[in-house]
């Protein structure tokens, strides 16, 4: 179950919201009251919100891919929304340049806690959540990125058993911008440095079309954000292996909102990492607008458009295919990054004895999200559980990570 309220959207400008939030303490009262509070036997994931549809729609399905809980087994799959909106964005207080943290019921009857945001943060309240078995409040992340080093330590400490790491899907990193009237062009990772970092921050000066003074705006997702931490780790093996401190010129955005951009002070400057799934999904209709009232809202599109491709033909999802850079921009490859996507939960789990679903002999682990070898296909590897995935427009897989991976 994917359970969200709208709280807010994202824009870079908190002006924009302050219509609407007259003040914190009120746009907040008893937020989680309207969410699916969990049942103690449920499985319940949070973190990443690059993942976040993409689980949404293998617990409760979309369209025609139907999800784990539509055959109406006793116990659900839930997957809690990262940003507290079904449409992926933010609440920025007024005159705020900071997300509201938002809150949710983890469990039913519990009080509400601080909603994990990104990948990081899932994994953080994972580990935080140091139970194993029927105690657990959350029982697995979902991750734009593998778990690093430090979080490995702590669940070793934690469960004894570290992280069992599978990924689902592979999804394309590559750089937005405004579909409509954009000075932005393909850049390469080594040209991102120099943007990101504020030493060059006239697009003119990589975009001879540009008019002179068209001020770069370079967005980045928040902090604990796996899709920001890819992008980073992505500049610094640009930059010599080592991390480049961003720049003041940087604006900290929601990660895969397009109205970061759109929305931007100057959207034809502005430029942002995104999921290549995240936009297809918008592209796709799948996203209405939230000033209409039900059931009357149109269908969004994200507005954006990834700068990779081959000569402005339709790029193959998640393929990573890029052009050479214009002439007189060192002629490669423009950045892109073939991402996995990933769902993580304490590999003690994998063994527990109890059974998950009346008259099953297998657990929630075994159910859902892996078996041992010859077992056959827990729900995330078989057709059903593959097109749900696909749904979220990433290209779908199942590959067993192992426990604590480096690399997958």
């Amino acid at each position: 179950m994917g359970k969200s309220t709208w709280l807010g959207r994202n824009p870079v400008k908190a002006a924009l919201v302050a219509a609407v939030v007259g003040g914190v303490g009120l746009a907040l009262a008893s937020p989680a009251a309207a969410d699916y509070a969990p049942a103690p036997l449920d499985v319940v994931g949070a973190g990443s919100d690059t993942v976040q549809n993409i689980l949404n729609f293998t617990a409760d399905g979309k369209g025609a891919s139907p999800g784990f809980n539509t055959a109406g087994s006793k116990y659900k799959l839930v997957s809690l929304d990262a940003t507290g909106d079904a449409n992926d964005r933010s609440l920025y207080a007024r005159g705020g340049t900071s997300p509201v943290k938002l809150t949710v019921d983890y469990r039913a009857g519990k009080s509400p806690q601080q909603r994990a945001n990104g990948s990081g943060a899932g994994i953080s309240a994972l580990n935080a959540d140091n139970t194993s078995g029927t105690n657990e409040t959350i029982n697995y992340v979902r991750m734009s990125r593998l778990p690093n080093a430090g979080e490995i330590t702590t669940a070793d400490a934690n469960a004894g058993a570290g992280l069992h790491v599978i990924k689902i899907a592979t999804d394309d990193l590559a750089i937005a911008a405004a579909s409509a009237s954009t000075n932005a062009v393909p850049l390469t990772a080594a040209q991102l440095v120099q943007v990101y970092t504020c030493a060059v921050t006239d697009w003119h000066a990589l975009n001879s079309s540009a008019p002179a003074g068209s001020t770069i705006i370079p967005l980045v997702p928040q902090s604990g954000s796996g899709t920001g931490d890819t992008f980073r780790s992505d500049l610094a093996a640009a930059n010599g292996g080592t991390a480049p401190t961003l720049g003041g010129c940087v604006q900290t955005s929601e990660e895969n909102d397009p109205s970061a951009i759109t929305t931007a002070s100057a959207p034809a400057n502005a430029i942002e990492p995104m999921s290549s799934g995240r936009v297809a999904l918008f592209n796709s209709g799948y996203f209405h607008d939230p000033n209409a009232a039900f059931p009357t809202s149109g269908s969004l599109t994200s507005g954006v458009t990834l700068l990779y491709g081959s000569g402005g033909t339709a790029q193959t999802p998640n393929s990573c295919v890029k052009p050479t850079n214009p002439a007189g921009a060192g002629n490669t490859l423009t950045y892109c990054n073939t991402r996995g996507l990933f769902v993580a939960w304490r590999a003690s789990d994998d063994t527990l004895a109890t059974t998950w679903q009346p008259g099953s002999t297998r657990n929630w682990v075994q159910t859902l999200f892996w078996r041992p070898s010859g077992a056959g296909n827990p729900y995330v590897a078989t057709p059903g559980g593959q097109a749900a995935i696909a749904a979220g427009g990433v290209t779908a897989t199942y590959v067993d990570c192992g426990t604590d991976p480096t690399s997958c």
